[in-house]
């Protein structure tokens, strides 16, 4: 059996029970839905994380949209953000570029 959960991100607790057969206790365990990460951000919803594609960008997983590419970069998708040649960041998370 295979499922899958969209949640806001947090911990919560499953319980199954087999009403078939009431003799059987019910089955509980935890689970974590995680937050979303760099290059990702929220749906909508905020219960599900959606990667950023290519020619965007997040730096905010927090976001609901991804960023348009910056002028002057390459953004393949994630988090990435690649200067292109003739021009630098100081840091991969920065979006001022310079020449």
């Amino acid at each position: 059996m295979a499922t899958a959960t969209q949640a806001p991100a947090g911990d919560y607790k499953i319980v199954l029970t087999a009403t078939d057969y009431p003799a059987l206790p019910p089955l509980s365990f935890p689970i974590s839905v995680r937050a979303c990460r760099l290059g990702e951000v929220n749906s909508p919803q905020f219960d599900t994380c959606e990667p950023c594609g290519a020619s965007y960008y997040s730096l905010n997983p927090k976001n609901t949209t991804c960023d348009v590419c910056l002028p002057n970069a390459q953004c393949p998708g994630g988090s990435v953000i690649a200067p292109n040649i003739g021009y630098w960041h100081s840091a991969a998370n920065s979006t001022q570029l310079h020449t």
